[in-house]
Formats: C-alpha cells, sequence, structure tokens
C-alpha cells in the first residue's frame, strides 16, 4: 500500500513537471541570435524545410560573417526581425543558384528591419542572387543592401527572383549589380 501512495505521489509530481515544462515549450518558438556563431548554428538548422515553420528569430547585434565559413540559410519559413542590426562581410563565390544570406523565403516568411552589406558573385548558372534573398516567396519590409551582385539571370541587389507571392516593402538597395 505504501509503495502504492508512492507512485501515486511520483505520477502527480510527474503531472506536473510537465505541466510546467509547457511554457517552456512555447518560448522554443523564438531564437535569439547575438553572435556569428549563433547565426551559422540557425543557418545549419534551417536545413530542413519545416523545422523554421512559426519561428520567430530576434537579431540582438550587428554581426559581422567575414572569415565565418558562413554559408546562406536554405530556407526560411518564420519571422526574422533583424531590429536595426547589420549583417556584414557576407561573400559568396561558389557554384550555385539562389545566393544570398536566405536562398529561399516561402509564402509564410518574413524579414524585416535589416542591413546587409557583401559581396555575392556565384559561378555556374549563376541565376537568383541578391545579398539579402536569392528567391523570395515571402514579405521583406524595411531591409537595405549594400555591396554587388553578379551573376546571370534574376540578380538584384536586395532579391534575386521575387516570386509571384512575393512582397518587397520600403526597402532600399545601394548594390552595384551585374547580370
Amino acid at each position: 500500500m505504501k509503495q502504492l501512495r508512492r507512485g501515486a505521489a511520483f505520477l502527480t509530481a510527474l503531472a506536473l513537471l510537465c505541466t510546467l515544462a509547457l511554457p517552456a515549450a512555447a518560448a522554443a518558438d523564438t531564437v535569439t541570435i547575438s553572435s556569428v556563431q549563433d547565426f551559422v548554428q540557425f543557418s545549419k538548422q534551417c536545413t530542413r524545410d519545416t523545422w523554421s515553420q512559426g519561428l520567430t528569430v530576434e537579431l540582438t547585434a550587428d554581426l559581422d560573417l567575414s572569415g565565418s565559413g558562413f554559408t546562406p540559410v536554405p530556407i526560411f519559413q518564420g519571422t526574422f526581425h533583424g531590429n536595426g542590426h547589420t549583417i556584414s562581410g557576407l561573400s559568396f563565390d561558389k557554384k550555385g543558384s539562389k545566393a544570398g544570406l536566405f536562398r529561399t523565403l516561402t509564402a509564410s516568411a518574413v524579414v524585416e528591419d535589416l542591413t546587409v552589406e557583401g559581396d555575392l558573385s556565384p559561378q555556374g548558372s549563376a541565376s537568383q542572387a541578391g545579398l539579402l534573398v536569392g528567391e523570395n516567396y515571402g514579405t521583406v519590409t524595411r531591409c537595405a543592401a549594400q555591396g554587388s551582385v553578379s551573376g546571370q539571370e534574376d540578380i538584384g541587389g536586395l532579391v534575386g527572383l521575387n516570386g509571384e507571392s512575393g512582397c518587397i516593402q520600403s526597402c532600399t538597395s545601394a548594390a552595384a549589380v551585374t547580370g
């Protein structure tokens, strides 16, 4: 009987702990990026196309990607708040298309209040290249690009290809574009 009471008490305590863990799970839907290492890790997580669904990303510092070995964020489906910060040192000169800080933004993606500085010169087919995003189907608001972009087709300073559902609002580009 004593063991039965202990077991019931254990299960009650476990249930209580599980209910306390639910708010922590909700907080996992927000990622804070404050360093280049955080951004590189974020980019690696975005290789799974569903990982960023419903995710909110808060950039809390300016970042310089120079020499970091950073590769573009493959696919993003959440909301990225740049909070007025700048990501500089973006460089890409390998083979490929859909080059930019983000390769692809899906229709559910939002990127806002971010400045990107760098130089993109993809090799090979070299299409769909822009400093912020190579291929946009989402919403880009109050963003800016500075630097240079060169390629074959669908080349832009901020966005390479803006798809049917893509929306660009209140953005600027001071990038030299060759395509």
